[in-house]
């Protein structure tokens, strides 16, 4: 009988009855071990991730719908796939994604009654200008805006569960509906629809930035909301025209409103670690 370096068990084959563990050996120290390891980790990485990224972006909701059904296996785990886009996008500095610099900051409404009396208070508690301030809060907000991208979950899904509260779906499915949702807003909207256009820039200095160009808004607007009508009718099977209405109001909250309040959490948090 083996005894499990794990969890003390005994078992006679390869692996632990209890916790699953191999066998041990003096062979698990060499190099090939090391080398078995990452070939593992790369065939199983890529297989799960390219398989969720392409379901995801060509089959709208489809992962969602497998992996609340029990289909797990051949999908990277929804959490984990944001949480490893989050991380590709902190190591590509191109797009601002939804974070603002501090000089619009000042504008709207929550500008005018919060902003505005913050930025006075800290430029005071710092005994610096307020472009000094600027400085440091654009340097420091682009790594808290993108951390905190998390919040999106959540807004996401408190508004999908409400638009959606007759279909009776539980909570797990529509924050995992909602991840979904945000991966490919995140992925297409923040890494590969920039690095397209930084690229087209560099070829054609003349082309205007999404900022500037109507098009490219317009683009993105409408991507977003046939993207959008496509998922939830996918996944709540409703009549074309009330899933189209439904996608209005959620496209109309996700900009209007969870956008801003994300962007006021960014603003508060970064304040605060200044």
């Amino acid at each position: 009988m083996n005894k499990c370096k794990n969890c003390n068990s005994s078992f006679d084959k390869n692996y632990c009855n209890n916790c699953g563990q191999k066998l041990f050996s003096i062979n698990d120290k060499s190099i090939k071990s090391l080398l078995e390891e990452l070939l593992h980790f790369l065939t199983h990485f890529e297989g799960t991730f390219f398989t969720t990224l392409k379901t995801l972006f060509l089959h709208p909701s489809k992962v969602s719908h497998d992996y609340c059904n029990g289909i797990r296996k051949k999908y990277f785990k929804p959490i984990s796939l944001f949480l490893l886009v989050v991380v590709i996008y902190l190591l590509i500095p191109i797009a601002d994604g939804l974070n603002m610099k501090m000089k619009y900051c000042k504008e709207g409404i929550l500008g005018e009654y919060i902003s505005i009396s913050q930025i006075d208070n800290k430029v005071n508690q710092l005994n610096i200008s307020e472009d000094e301030l600027a400085i440091k809060y654009d340097l420091k907000s682009e790594k808290v805006a993108k951390f905190l991208l998390f919040a999106m979950i959540p807004l996401s899904t408190l508004v999908i569960f409400l638009l959606f509260f007759k279909e009776r779906k539980l909570v797990y499915e529509t924050i995992i509906l909602s991840t979904e949702l945000n991966i490919f807003f995140i992925s297409i909207y923040f890494i590969v629809l920039p690095i397209l256009i930084y690229l087209i820039s560099f070829l054609f200095p003349s082309f205007k930035s999404p900022d500037d160009n109507p098009y490219i808004i317009t683009f993105y607007l409408l991507s977003f909301l046939i993207y959008v009508t496509s998922f939830f009718y996918n996944f709540y099977r409703q009549k074309l025209f009330i899933t189209f209405a439904k996608t209005i109001v959620f496209v109309s909250l996700y900009i209007l409103v969870l956008i801003p309040i994300y962007r006021f959490l960014v603003f508060e948090a970064t304040m605060l670690f200044l």
